[in-house]
């Protein structure tokens, strides 16, 4: 998902860069569903082009990014992902493809509700079926659909919504 770079707050206007493989560890104190959100912005630095960067992002059993490139100077691009964790401790690993770098502006990991997902759908294009093992599967957002109720809108923070300050 992409945001204009007017409508980004100061936490985006900043980043962290990495030369060599890196990992964030964060502790869970309660165990299932966690909503990460990743932003990049690849903002001017004297040092590095970060809108050239080449890397991948990793948690401890999924990779969720692979070869990511934010060269889009103009935006603020979020990947959203709903990841089962069993375990107290989360990882998220930034590795830079050779002779390249890694870098994030901010991430964001909260606990979602399980009753976001169920553990089976049924598929609705030719061949249909059924679908097993969503609980254990790491979902990344593609699109959101209000099928009913009020309008969204920035200003109303709900776990399907872009963090906003509150």
């Amino acid at each position: 998902m992409n945001l204009s770079h007017s409508s980004a707050l100061p936490l985006y206007e900043t980043a962290r860069v990495f030369t060599e493989d890196t990992t964030y560890t964060f502790y869970i104190s309660q165990m299932g569903r966690l909503w990460i959100r990743l932003y990049f912005f690849p903002l001017p630095n004297p040092t590095y082009n970060l809108s050239s960067s080449v890397f991948s992002v990793h948690t401890d059993h999924f990779v969720l990014l692979h070869e990511f490139s934010q060269s889009n100077n103009d935006s603020l691009v979020f990947k959203e992902y709903l990841v089962n964790v069993s375990d107290h401790r989360f990882s998220l690993k930034f590795k830079p493809k050779k002779n390249s770098f890694a870098f994030i502006n901010a991430i964001e990991i909260v606990s979602a509700p399980d009753i976001l997902v169920w553990d089976s759908a049924i598929q609705v294009t030719p061949p249909l079926g059924k679908f097993d093992g969503l609980m254990n599967s790491a979902l990344q957002v593609s699109y959101r659909i209000n099928v009913g109720g009020p309008m969204i809108t920035p200003g109303i923070q709900d776990l399907s919504s872009p963090g906003t300050p509150g």
